[in-house]
């Protein structure tokens, strides 16, 4: 499989950094507004800043579960109203080289809930 170009992280990284806030998925019970369908995301605070970047293959079941990123951010005392989730979906060709996005996009803007999960497992 082959690196992603820049141009392709730098256009999903645009889109991800550039969704305002109150336009993202807020934390739910059941993330009913999340896509079934495969893609990048990032665990955004109000402030814009990024807490956590991942791909999964269905979104919403991605979070149906519950995630790290939201019991970093309750252990850091966000308020649950500011943390909210933005996303990029992947079509088929994208989602077979989801990974290596994800790894360049987290080696650019380098979460800092990306680094305590990692060495955390």
């Amino acid at each position: 499989m082959s690196d992603p170009t820049a141009a392709e992280v730098q256009h999903i990284l645009d889109i991800l950094l550039s969704t305002p806030f109150r336009e993202g998925v807020p934390i739910s019970r059941n993330f009913d507004r999340l896509p079934t369908r495969p893609g990048l995301y990032a665990v955004k605070q109000s402030s814009e800043t990024m807490l956590y970047i991942g791909r999964a293959r269905t979104l919403r079941t991605r979070f149906a579960g519950g995630h790290k990123a939201f019991t970093w951010a309750w252990i850091d005392d966000y308020d649950h109203r500011e943390i909210g989730i933005t996303y990029y979906l992947l079509n088929w060709e994208e989602g077979l080289k989801a990974q290596e996005l994800e790894a360049a996009i987290i080696q650019r803007l380098r979460p800092r809930y990306n680094s305590v999960i990692r060495k955390e497992e």
